[in-house]
């Protein structure tokens, strides 16, 4: 094989690992939709987390929840630090996802997760 059709050939399998990569994580690069405020008047304040812990929620208001918890990990931190900003929110976007599939053990996940208090105590001024 020549140098030319290594280097080809080395170009595009390093494309072919980096695209689908670069694609899955370019929704980690948008800027949020919603402010923080919306996101807890749209789930937590009005208990809708409790029906999706509970299995009550349909199929679209768990979907609908999931998108708004992974939009608020999305957002910057309101008060306090960063990466216990980033850990709570993560954790409850992903403890929505397990209770939306119906995971064993995700209620209760999702529901340590949402404790209003924990959050509010680091992030709210």
């Amino acid at each position: 094989m020549s140098f030319k059709a290594w280097k080809i050939t080395v170009l595009l399998g390093v494309s072919v690992v980096a695209l689908p990569w670069g694609l899955s994580h370019a929704d980690d690069q948008k800027d949020p939709q919603h402010s923080v405020v919306d996101i807890m008047n749209a789930t937590m304040k009005k208990g809708q987390w409790k029906k999706l812990a509970n299995g009550e929620a349909s199929p679209a208001d768990a979907e609908k929840l999931v998108k708004l918890f992974d939009e608020l990990h999305l957002t910057k931190a309101p008060h306090g630090d960063a990466k216990s900003w980033n850990e709570k929110t993560t954790e409850l976007w992903e403890a929505a996802q397990a209770a939306a599939k119906g995971e064993p053990g995700a209620a209760d996940r999702l529901k340590t997760a949402a404790n209003c208090r924990m959050c509010h105590q680091a992030h709210k001024g």
